[in-house]
């Protein structure tokens, strides 16, 4: 489905792939009156554990008004990820920046994902107290012997791993929810990560952030 946005229409397809080596389109069409010139276009992944992108990075030197390109980006795909857009160049001689709200990938044989990971905060996060974080999971079809991985980069950047939750089943379209506690022991912003596995094999992963103050 075509988008627009800021005098630009847009649309990466197919937004349902394998797993694996693939290829994504994106169509890009000038629909403003003036003349976009100097483009630098980039397919960007917002989580490049589930999608590689090579060759993230197309030069453009113009699009007129009216006129259409369409580009091609080989990717590596692992699990449903989404993407989005960002160009910049000039519009006429303005120097602009122009990105798109994030489209998912979604690949045709997912086993299980994370749906959500939200780290709670309300109270409001203080330094040596429990933090919450709740991991959504679901699953299409049934499925047993599920990992869930969880892991925080503190402000300093150290990493720690902090539960592996072994998940023994999940029914079709059934919605579980798992919390992950950790106490934090520094002021600033921490990273929690969630990774699910089956196997080796990565199914999906969510990320959120928390901020973390002194009592």
């Amino acid at each position: 489905m075509r988008r627009v946005r800021k005098g630009v229409e847009f649309e990466i397809i197919p937004d349902v792939v394998d797993v694996g080596e693939r290829w994504l389109s994106l169509t890009l069409k000038n629909i403003g009156q003036e003349t976009l010139r100097n483009l630098d276009i980039r397919l960007n992944s917002v989580d490049t554990l589930g999608l590689e992108i090579r060759d993230s990075s197309k030069y453009l030197p113009l699009l007129l008004p009216n006129d259409e390109i369409s580009l091609y980006f080989r990717v590596n795909v692992h699990f449903s990820t989404p993407v989005y857009v960002s160009l910049t160049g000039h519009r006429d001689d303005q120097l602009f920046y122009w990105e798109t709200p994030t489209m998912l990938i979604k690949i045709s044989t997912q086993v299980a994902e994370i749906v959500s990971l939200v780290a709670v905060k309300e109270p409001k996060p203080v330094v040596g107290n429990t933090i919450e974080c709740v991991a959504s999971i679901s699953a299409e079809d049934y499925v047993e012997d599920l990992d869930l991985e969880t892991w925080l980069e503190a402000p300093d950047g150290e990493i720690e791993e902090v539960e592996v939750i072994a998940i023994d089943k999940l029914e079709p379209e059934e919605l579980k929810e798992h919390i992950v506690e950790f106490v934090p022991e520094k002021e600033g912003i921490y990273m929690v990560k969630s990774q699910l596995f089956k196997g080796i094999r990565r199914l999906s992963s969510k990320t959120d952030y928390v901020f973390v103050e002194k009592k």
